[in-house]
């Protein structure tokens, strides 16, 4: 089975597939099951992370795309797979130390630092234990979760969840780095400690650029 690969793919780019059974029952109500990021161009690379079968070792690594089995090159339940571009602030800041000034870059270099941050976690080891693989560690690894915590440490307000992290008055729901101001508003933490890979497909963080369907 060949899986069409778009011909705009950028490094930083998220790919979440969906299949016909599986065996994710943290997310076996959900519509998606496995998500990954896009690490190289030439040739097209992923950083994913997987739990292990017979042979595989568990944990965080970076792949062939066309080698890896969990978006179906060798696993014949896939049944979708879309392909994700992170939305970015008008103002892109990389994120630092709450002290810190966090200084401007540019599209590229956000993407390549979520990139460089999956990268830093090879090895790491994979688990869905809600009491262990929270949003708050980062010592093991789920596939969404590697793809949020990616973002959400390098740059400023690029929380990859599928509701805004913080309510105010704005028209859209959110809040840019650069508008926070002593104004009023209500701030409340929206999601859980789990982040899912349908809450990267339905985050308002991410645009859906590009679908294959089997």
């Amino acid at each position: 089975m060949k899986i069409e690969v778009p011909k705009n793919v950028k490094v930083g780019d998220i790919i979440v597939a969906k299949y016909e059974k599986s065996n994710l029952n943290y997310v076996s109500w959900e519509d998606y099951h496995h998500a990954a990021l896009v690490s190289e161009i030439n040739p097209l690379k992923i950083i994913e992370a997987v739990g292990g079968e017979k042979g595989d070792r568990e944990g965080v690594k970076e792949v062939l795309f066309s080698e890896s089995r969990n978006f179906g090159q060798s696993d014949s339940e896939i049944e979708k797979i879309v392909w994700l571009k992170p939305k970015f602030p008008k103002v892109i800041r990389e994120k630092k130390i709450w002290w810190e000034f966090m200084p401007e870059i540019s599209e590229i270099e956000a993407r390549q630092k979520a990139v460089d941050y999956a990268r830093q976690q090879i090895g790491e080891p994979y688990s869905i234990d809600p009491q262990i693989a929270t949003k708050n560690q980062e010592k093991v690894w789920y596939c969404s979760l590697l793809i949020f915590k990616s973002y959400s440490r390098t740059v400023a307000n690029m929380y990859l969840e599928s509701k805004p992290l913080i309510e105010t008055d704005d028209e859209d729901g959110e809040i840019d780095v650069d508008e926070i101001t002593f104004r009023t508003c209500v701030a409340k933490i929206k999601n859980g400690p789990m982040v899912t890979p349908e809450d990267l497909v339905k985050s308002t963080k991410t645009i859906i650029y590009h679908e294959w369907k089997k």
